[in-house]
Protein backbone atom coordinates (compact mmCIF):
# COMPACT_ATOMS: atom_id res chain seq x y z
CA UNK A 1 0.00 0.00 0.00
CA UNK A 2 0.89 3.26 -0.90
CA UNK A 3 2.28 5.53 2.14
CA UNK A 4 -0.35 8.24 2.25
CA UNK A 5 0.54 11.70 3.54
CA UNK A 6 1.15 12.21 7.47
CA UNK A 7 2.72 14.57 9.81
CA UNK A 8 6.54 14.73 9.37
CA UNK A 9 8.21 11.56 11.01
CA UNK A 10 9.88 11.15 14.54
CA UNK A 11 13.21 10.54 14.91
CA UNK A 12 13.75 6.66 16.64
CA UNK A 13 13.40 6.41 20.09
CA UNK A 14 15.15 2.84 20.51
CA UNK A 15 18.74 5.26 19.54
CA UNK A 16 18.03 8.17 21.00
CA UNK A 17 17.10 5.96 24.34
CA UNK A 18 20.43 3.95 23.48
CA UNK A 19 21.86 7.42 23.56
CA UNK A 20 20.66 8.23 26.52
CA UNK A 21 21.69 5.44 28.75
CA UNK A 22 24.83 6.01 27.24
CA UNK A 23 25.12 9.82 28.93
CA UNK A 24 23.41 9.43 31.77
CA UNK A 25 26.43 7.37 33.50
CA UNK A 26 29.07 10.11 32.89
CA UNK A 27 29.98 11.25 36.61
CA UNK A 28 30.86 6.81 36.84
CA UNK A 29 34.90 7.94 35.43
CA UNK A 30 36.52 4.90 36.57
CA UNK A 31 35.86 0.77 36.51
CA UNK A 32 35.20 -0.67 39.58
CA UNK A 33 38.22 -2.90 40.21
CA UNK A 34 37.37 -6.62 41.08
CA UNK A 35 33.54 -5.98 40.71
CA UNK A 36 31.89 -9.29 38.43
CA UNK A 37 29.32 -7.04 36.64
CA UNK A 38 31.89 -4.98 33.99
CA UNK A 39 30.85 -0.99 34.09
CA UNK A 40 32.66 0.12 30.42
CA UNK A 41 33.29 3.90 29.27
CA UNK A 42 31.44 4.04 26.23
CA UNK A 43 29.28 7.03 23.98
CA UNK A 44 30.29 10.41 25.89
CA UNK A 45 30.10 8.01 29.56
CA UNK A 46 29.46 4.69 31.31
CA UNK A 47 27.54 2.15 30.39
CA UNK A 48 26.48 -0.71 32.80
CA UNK A 49 25.77 -4.10 31.75
CA UNK A 50 24.38 -5.75 34.26
CA UNK A 51 25.23 -9.35 34.01
CA UNK A 52 24.87 -9.01 29.70
CA UNK A 53 28.01 -10.37 29.03
CA UNK A 54 27.77 -14.14 28.80
CA UNK A 55 31.36 -14.93 28.66
CA UNK A 56 32.78 -12.82 31.23
CA UNK A 57 34.27 -14.75 34.38
CA UNK A 58 36.18 -13.75 37.43
CA UNK A 59 39.03 -16.03 35.65
CA UNK A 60 39.13 -13.21 32.65
CA UNK A 61 38.73 -9.97 35.14
CA UNK A 62 42.29 -8.89 34.96
CA UNK A 63 41.95 -9.08 30.66
CA UNK A 64 38.59 -7.74 31.04
CA UNK A 65 40.17 -5.02 33.25
CA UNK A 66 42.78 -4.04 31.18
CA UNK A 67 40.47 -4.08 28.75
CA UNK A 68 38.05 -1.62 29.98
CA UNK A 69 41.11 0.72 31.27
CA UNK A 70 42.50 1.41 27.66
CA UNK A 71 38.69 1.89 26.72
CA UNK A 72 38.29 4.60 29.20
CA UNK A 73 41.28 6.14 28.65
CA UNK A 74 40.75 6.21 24.87
CA UNK A 75 37.19 7.88 25.76
CA UNK A 76 39.08 10.42 28.19
CA UNK A 77 41.59 11.40 25.23
CA UNK A 78 38.37 11.97 22.85
CA UNK A 79 36.36 14.00 24.92
CA UNK A 80 39.28 16.25 26.26
CA UNK A 81 40.04 16.37 22.42
CA UNK A 82 36.46 17.45 21.63
CA UNK A 83 36.60 20.41 24.46
CA UNK A 84 34.46 18.48 27.09
CA UNK A 85 35.00 19.12 30.86
CA UNK A 86 35.14 16.35 33.15
CA UNK A 87 31.68 17.38 34.65
CA UNK A 88 29.91 17.70 31.28
CA UNK A 89 27.49 15.49 30.13
CA UNK A 90 27.47 16.64 26.07
CA UNK A 91 30.63 16.57 23.95
CA UNK A 92 30.82 19.85 22.44
CA UNK A 93 31.16 20.34 18.88
CA UNK A 94 34.41 22.34 18.19
CA UNK A 95 34.00 25.45 16.25
CA UNK A 96 36.47 24.48 13.30
CA UNK A 97 35.01 21.80 11.33
CA UNK A 98 38.66 20.35 9.97
CA UNK A 99 39.20 20.05 13.38
CA UNK A 100 35.92 18.06 14.76
CA UNK A 101 36.58 15.43 11.48
CA UNK A 102 40.44 15.09 12.51
CA UNK A 103 39.81 14.42 15.88
CA UNK A 104 37.30 12.17 15.16
CA UNK A 105 39.20 9.88 12.86
CA UNK A 106 42.03 9.53 15.13
CA UNK A 107 39.27 8.41 17.97
CA UNK A 108 38.11 5.85 15.61
CA UNK A 109 42.21 4.65 15.15
CA UNK A 110 42.14 4.19 19.03
CA UNK A 111 38.88 2.59 19.24
CA UNK A 112 39.89 -0.20 16.93
CA UNK A 113 43.36 -0.21 18.71
CA UNK A 114 41.26 -1.31 21.76
CA UNK A 115 39.56 -3.96 20.22
CA UNK A 116 42.98 -5.42 18.51
CA UNK A 117 44.91 -5.24 21.75
CA UNK A 118 41.75 -6.53 23.55
CA UNK A 119 39.66 -9.25 21.68
CA UNK A 120 37.27 -10.96 22.71
CA UNK A 121 36.13 -8.46 25.64
CA UNK A 122 33.37 -6.37 26.89
CA UNK A 123 36.09 -3.08 25.54
CA UNK A 124 36.47 -5.18 22.44
CA UNK A 125 32.86 -5.16 21.26
CA UNK A 126 32.10 -1.54 22.72
CA UNK A 127 34.81 -0.03 21.33
CA UNK A 128 33.44 -0.81 17.56
CA UNK A 129 30.12 0.44 18.94
CA UNK A 130 31.71 3.92 19.92
CA UNK A 131 33.91 3.73 16.59
CA UNK A 132 30.43 2.89 14.69
CA UNK A 133 28.97 5.83 15.95
CA UNK A 134 31.84 8.16 15.03
CA UNK A 135 31.48 7.06 11.68
CA UNK A 136 28.30 7.89 11.14
CA UNK A 137 29.12 11.26 12.62
CA UNK A 138 31.20 11.69 10.09
CA UNK A 139 29.36 10.49 7.14
CA UNK A 140 30.77 7.05 6.51
CA UNK A 141 28.06 5.04 6.64
CA UNK A 142 29.83 2.19 5.12
CA UNK A 143 32.54 2.31 7.85
CA UNK A 144 29.82 2.45 10.54
CA UNK A 145 28.69 -0.52 9.41
CA UNK A 146 31.99 -2.31 9.10
CA UNK A 147 32.22 -1.50 12.91
CA UNK A 148 29.16 -2.68 13.98
CA UNK A 149 28.82 -6.15 12.14
CA UNK A 150 32.65 -6.96 13.81
CA UNK A 151 30.97 -5.70 17.05
CA UNK A 152 28.43 -8.12 16.46
CA UNK A 153 31.31 -10.30 15.87
CA UNK A 154 32.63 -10.73 18.92
CA UNK A 155 29.19 -10.59 20.93
CA UNK A 156 27.95 -13.95 21.54
CA UNK A 157 24.42 -14.75 20.03
CA UNK A 158 21.64 -13.71 22.05
CA UNK A 159 23.46 -11.52 24.34
CA UNK A 160 21.93 -8.25 25.36
CA UNK A 161 24.44 -6.14 23.94
CA UNK A 162 24.02 -7.71 20.62
CA UNK A 163 20.64 -5.61 20.50
CA UNK A 164 22.90 -2.44 20.93
CA UNK A 165 24.31 -3.01 17.60
CA UNK A 166 21.08 -3.68 15.68
CA UNK A 167 19.80 -0.72 17.02
CA UNK A 168 22.28 1.34 15.89
CA UNK A 169 22.57 -0.90 13.19
CA UNK A 170 18.68 0.58 12.25
CA UNK A 171 19.74 4.15 13.00
CA UNK A 172 21.67 3.70 9.83
CA UNK A 173 19.45 2.48 7.84
CA UNK A 174 17.46 5.02 8.77
CA UNK A 175 19.90 7.95 7.91
CA UNK A 176 19.98 6.55 4.24
CA UNK A 177 16.23 6.00 4.00
CA UNK A 178 15.96 2.16 3.91
CA UNK A 179 13.32 1.68 5.45
CA UNK A 180 12.81 -1.91 5.61
CA UNK A 181 16.34 -2.76 6.67
CA UNK A 182 15.70 -0.36 9.52
CA UNK A 183 12.57 -2.25 9.99
CA UNK A 184 14.41 -6.13 9.79
CA UNK A 185 17.47 -4.69 12.12
CA UNK A 186 15.02 -3.23 14.71
CA UNK A 187 13.04 -6.48 14.94
CA UNK A 188 16.22 -7.78 15.61
CA UNK A 189 17.07 -6.37 18.81
CA UNK A 190 13.45 -6.85 19.92
CA UNK A 191 13.90 -10.27 19.43
CA UNK A 192 17.21 -10.31 21.50
CA UNK A 193 16.55 -12.31 24.99
CA UNK A 194 16.70 -9.71 27.78
CA UNK A 195 17.35 -6.82 25.86
CA UNK A 196 15.23 -3.77 28.22
CA UNK A 197 14.32 -1.74 25.12
CA UNK A 198 12.54 -4.05 23.31
CA UNK A 199 9.03 -2.40 23.47
CA UNK A 200 11.05 0.77 21.74
CA UNK A 201 12.55 -1.52 18.96
CA UNK A 202 9.52 -3.13 18.52
CA UNK A 203 7.87 0.67 18.29
CA UNK A 204 10.12 1.75 15.77
CA UNK A 205 10.03 -1.51 13.86
CA UNK A 206 6.16 -1.03 13.27
CA UNK A 207 6.90 2.95 12.38
CA UNK A 208 9.73 2.13 9.74
CA UNK A 209 7.89 -0.71 8.65
CA UNK A 210 4.97 1.99 7.52
CA UNK A 211 7.80 3.90 5.98
CA UNK A 212 8.75 1.55 3.59
CA UNK A 213 5.01 0.66 2.76
CA UNK A 214 4.72 -2.74 4.20
CA UNK A 215 1.58 -2.66 6.36
CA UNK A 216 1.24 -6.14 6.80
CA UNK A 217 4.34 -6.56 8.28
CA UNK A 218 3.46 -3.55 10.53
CA UNK A 219 -0.03 -4.85 11.54
CA UNK A 220 1.59 -8.15 12.44
CA UNK A 221 3.81 -6.60 15.16
CA UNK A 222 1.83 -4.49 16.36
CA UNK A 223 -1.53 -7.35 17.24
CA UNK A 224 1.92 -9.36 19.03
CA UNK A 225 2.98 -5.97 20.61
CA UNK A 226 -0.85 -6.22 21.88
CA UNK A 227 -0.75 -9.22 23.15
CA UNK A 228 2.40 -10.25 24.72
CA UNK A 229 2.21 -6.02 26.04
CA UNK A 230 -0.91 -4.95 26.53
CA UNK A 231 0.13 -1.94 28.75
CA UNK A 232 2.73 -0.99 26.59
CA UNK A 233 0.73 1.49 24.07
CA UNK A 234 2.17 2.64 20.54
CA UNK A 235 3.17 6.50 21.26
CA UNK A 236 0.37 8.87 19.51
CA UNK A 237 1.71 9.35 16.31
CA UNK A 238 2.95 6.02 15.53
CA UNK A 239 -0.75 4.46 16.84
CA UNK A 240 -1.49 7.55 14.26
CA UNK A 241 0.49 6.56 11.23
CA UNK A 242 -1.09 2.94 12.05
CA UNK A 243 -4.71 3.71 11.96
CA UNK A 244 -3.99 4.82 8.08
CA UNK A 245 -3.96 1.64 7.16
CA UNK A 246 -7.22 0.79 8.83
CA UNK A 247 -7.72 -0.93 12.33
CA UNK A 248 -6.03 -3.85 13.97
CA UNK A 249 -7.02 -7.03 14.74
CA UNK A 250 -4.98 -6.42 17.80
CA UNK A 251 -6.58 -3.31 18.64
CA UNK A 252 -8.95 -3.51 21.77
Amino acid sequence: MARRNRPKQQPNSAAQTLDIIETRGDRLAEWIAGNPVPIIATGVGILVLAGAWAFFSQEDNQADLAAATQLSETQTAYRSAMGANGNSIDIPEPANPAAAQSIREEAVLNYDRVTADHPNTVAAALAQLQAGKLEQDLGNPQGARGHYEAGLDIVPAGNPLSAFFWVRMASLAEAQQDWAGAASAYVNASEVPGYGLRHAAQVDAIRTYLEAGDSQAAQALHDQLVTTSPDAPLPPHVAAQLAEYGPSSGTP
